[in-house]
């Protein structure tokens, strides 16, 4: 079911392009908000259900484990089902992630609720770009393909919005914040019910009579509508060919695996789509309410202060839009991880100064808190090793005369000047059990708003380049593959980072993840090939050899380019 396309156009293309594509992109808002909005809801979880480092993991990275669970499984629906009816079931399973993670009872219902989310949310990642880049013309694929990561840069700052809000509602804030993207979900379901199927999809299941009328409402001239049909004619007319080629039996990762320059491009995807995640934006943004606790930011401002990289994040992604066609996928992603680079070393630097400038206790106060207990356990002499212990508090009322003082589970002192059973007004003295007090913790923030900044106005291209490089009778499994890279990769780092933080420090993680944006600059440089400008059915040429090239059958028309790979190359 679709509606009628209007002649008007903006720019010489019908406005059933922008609609259509701009539409599909808002489910990418959820990807954002249901990933990011963790970094709010995670300090109310904490206090909730009590959790300990590996349940926080454990939550956090529920949700990235559910996006590539499902892209091990889209590959093949997307294929034969479509990506309309694709968009529409990923549609769906967010909300159900959503509602059971609101209504959860138990920390084990919630990271079930964070998984199904995350399934949506992977399924999304995949059809969504494909649907785009099979949708819109070649002069604008890029511009529009970008809004996938603009909107998910937008679901990351209304997620911090919304936690900033709703974070005075109490203990359950944490429930509304999961609750609010059920609202996107149906909006976006009403909606895109009346949006057409991608012409490719059609083409590829041979209903030609469909895929031209569809392509005609997505363009306005007939030369080019006739072009782009024989096109994709001759690339269905390929993967038949080659299905025969290798036998009805075989599968198409066995196909792609025995095409080079296809499996060329299933490499390069899979890098591209890990680089992404190994340069560190998992922990930045889903640890950031940690992450700026632990600079020095108490746990309500910690909460608002996500705002500033994440509404950075949000406008500077636009511009990708503006760059895309005029600088190159290439050149974009290869100044965003330069870009990352200097940030993460900013980044590092901060808790670095945090950590080696930390307040120190005083001599005898401490002296007299450990003869006061029976089993000195806090016998700490900085700020930052004594918060480190889940069972002791930095106490002071002026940093000169401060103490590291045993804690309870709830936090509360039990010992020392901050406990309610001393001599002392415990009222005129702060404890704190997250954060120690610094004069370097705007560091911190200004090198995640750099980070964030640059990713957004560079990273987003891997979305465009994976729904490009692949030919349409390997698109769905391939694009599977690469995106799936993705969400695995930021599983392992968002997993392992406060485990291995514990380690080597947060400034040495943070310093870690600048050496890989140093190592993936390398590779985008040296390997990256440039798509602007090429026909999505002539994209496999930039992945052949000068021999493989030699071996083409090419015929050139007024209308027509037939390229035809010999495998036994």
């Amino acid at each position: 079911m679709a509606i009628d396309s209007s002649r008007s156009s903006t720019e010489g293309h019908p406005r059933m392009v922008f609609i259509s594509t701009v539409f599909a992109s808002v489910l990418a808002l959820l990807i954002g908000y249901n990933q990011a909005i963790i970094s709010g809801a995670m300090l109310f979880l904490v206090d909730t259900y009590q959790l300990d480092t590996l349940w926080q993991q454990l939550i956090v990275t529920s949700n990235t484990i559910g996006c590539a669970f499902a892209l091990f499984l889209a590959g093949y629906p997307v294929h034969i089902f479509g990506r309309k009816k694709m968009i529409l079931a990923s549609n769906v399973m967010l909300c159900i992630g959503a509602v059971i993670s609101a209504a959860a009872p138990t920390k084990e219902v919630v990271l079930v609720g964070r998984f199904l989310a995350g399934v949506g949310g992977g399924a999304v990642s995949l059809v969504v770009p494909m649907y785009i880049s099979e949708c819109a013309p070649v002069d604008i694929r890029g511009t529009l393909g970008s809004l996938t990561q603009c909107l998910i840069s937008v679901g990351i700052f209304l997620s911090s919005l919304v936690a900033g809000v709703l974070s005075g509602m109490g203990e359950e804030a944490w429930r509304w914040m999961f609750a609010c993207s059920c609202v996107v979900d149906v909006v976006h379901f009403v909606g895109f019910l009346f949006l057409p199927e991608s012409p490719r999809w059609f083409m590829d299941r041979g209903r030609e009579k469909e895929a031209e009328a569809v392509l005609k409402q997505l363009r306005n001239n007939p030369d080019e509508i006739a072009k782009e049909l024989d096109d994709m004619k001759k690339s269905v007319a390929e993967g038949k060919r080659l299905k025969r080629h290798e036998g009805d039996g075989s599968s198409t990762i066995a196909r792609v695996m025995k095409t080079p320059p296809v499996r060329r491009a299933l490499i390069l995807g899979i890098c591209l789509a890990t680089i992404t995640q190994i340069t560190g934006v998992g922990p930045i943004l889903f640890y950031s309410g940690i992450i700026f606790r632990r600079a020095g930011f108490s746990g309500a401002r910690a909460i608002w202060m996500t705002t500033i990289p994440s509404v950075i994040m949000a406008l500077l992604s636009f511009a990708v839009t503006c760059l895309i066609e005029r600088f190159g996928r290439k050149h974009l992603y290869l100044g965003a991880q330069i870009g990352q680079l200097i940030a993460l070393i900013i980044l590092g630097l901060g808790f670095f100064l945090s950590a080696t400038h930390s307040p120190e206790v005083s001599d005898d106060i401490q002296i007299a808190i450990n003869n006061a207990t029976s089993t000195p356990i806090c016998n700490f002499r900085t700020c930052e090793q004594c918060i480190d212990s889940s069972e002791c508090g930095f106490c002071y009322d002026v940093l000169s005369r401060a103490s590291c003082v045993p804690v309870s589970l709830n936090g509360s002192a039990t010992a020392g000047r901050c406990s309610s059973s001393n001599s002392f007004n415990s009222s005129d003295f702060t404890l704190e059990t997250q954060a120690c007090p610094s004069d370097y913790k705007w560091i911190p923030v200004i090198g995640s708003s750099l980070y964030l900044a640059v990713f957004s106005s560079g990273v987003g291209v891997i979305f465009v380049v994976i729904a490009e490089i692949f030919p349409l009778w390997a698109r769905g499994t391939c694009c599977s593959i690469a995106t799936a890279a993705i969400w695995i990769s930021q599983t392992v780092v968002s997993f392992t980072f406060l485990t291995v933080a514990e380690i080597i420090t947060v400034y040495g993680m943070f310093w870690l993840y600048a050496g890989c944006s140093l190592l993936a600059a390398i590779y985008i440089l040296i390997f990256m090939p440039e798509t602007k400008g090429v026909r999505l059915e002539k994209v496999g040429l930039l992945f052949m050899t000068d021999e493989e090239k030699s071996a083409l059958q090419i015929t050139d028309g007024p209308r027509t380019q037939t390229i035809v790979v010999d495998k036994n190359v």
